[in-house]
């Protein structure tokens, strides 16, 4: 039990910096790596849940924990294998310019997607370096790698759901039927994974789509690493396959990509337009990219 003066100075401090952890030499290098980058105890709390030798948490159960406990003005939950290569006072700027943009912001990452399915990175994943053209952007849903909630709006995730899927598009959610906006910041960090995309992950999707089903209209949310329809139009459910397959892109997961086609051409084969749609748009957003000098995949 921390004394009423710890308390009082985890007040004080600007993060609370949270993760699950499973492994805990990765943990260890993510501290360091943090600490070089100026997250250190003067401005920060850690808070963990230890998963390290028993699967105690789900990442709902624990991102619930730290959002109720946590002491910091902003609560930084982080997977363990996301490094920051940019400073805590740079991280502290772009939150500032959204304060000041929008005081109705309540979660901030560094990868998500916009309304219109635009993807917005500020990553290093693998070869690749993604960057954003302005201090930030506005989008409807995180990547789950690094994600920022503003502590006191009473954001938090579903009671209902747990497991390892899709809290952040339900942070996301939450937030925005709380009223609070959701950005992408360009605060640069690397990411040491692609996610894992099996059959966990496709029934995580079903839940959650009949979980929207059930109190907001049919439509699509586009995340990093598929897309969600809980929508009866044939139109929407082609366009959500087409951008599922289209952002699975690392080889491991090719088993669950082929299953995917498969089933799109026996069901619904309208997503093979919007495949070629797609990949017409990101060529052309690629061009403009290399056209402006910026860096992407």
């Amino acid at each position: 039990m921390a004394s009423a003066g710890e308390q009082d100075q985890a007040h004080k401090r600007i993060f609370s910096v949270c993760c699950l952890v499973t492994d805990v030499g990765q943990y260890t290098h993510l501290r360091e790596q943090l600490a070089r980058q100026g997250f250190n105890d003067d401005l920060c709390e850690y808070l963990v849940c230890d998963n390290s030798e028993a699967n105690r948490f789900s990442a709902y159960e624990g991102i619930r924990l730290f959002l109720r406990e946590a002491k910091g003005r902003y609560v930084l939950v982080l997977h363990q294998d996301a490094i920051p290569l940019q400073s805590a006072a740079e991280l502290l700027d772009r939150i500032d310019r959204v304060e000041t943009h929008d005081p109705l912001w309540g979660v901030i990452g560094n990868a998500g997607r916009t309304g219109g399915s635009r993807a917005v990175l500020s990553l290093r994943s693998g070869a690749n370096l993604y960057r954003l053209d302005a201090p930030f952007v506005k989008v409807t849903t995180i990547d789950e790698n690094m994600m920022i909630v503003r502590n006191g709006t009473g954001i938090t995730l579903s009671a209902d759901v747990e497991g390892y899927h899709f809290y952040a598009f339900d942070l996301c959610s939450v937030a925005a039927r709380l009223g609070y906006n959701s950005y992408v910041v360009d605060h640069l960090w690397r990411h040491d994974s692609h996610g894992t995309v099996d059959e966990s992950f496709l029934a995580a999707k079903k839940r959650m789509e009949r979980k929207m089903r059930q109190y907001h209209r049919g439509r699509i949310a586009p995340t990093t690493c598929t897309c969600l329809c809980w929508s009866i139009s044939p139109f929407q459910k082609a366009r959500a396959r087409a951008l599922s397959i289209l952002t699975i892109s690392n080889e491991k997961h090719r088993g669950i990509r082929r299953k995917m086609w498969l089933e799109g051409l026996f069901t619904n084969p309208l997503f093979l337009f919007y495949i070629v749609y797609y990949r017409f748009r990101d060529a052309w957003y690629w061009l403009v990219r290399r056209s402006r000098g910026e860096k992407g995949e």
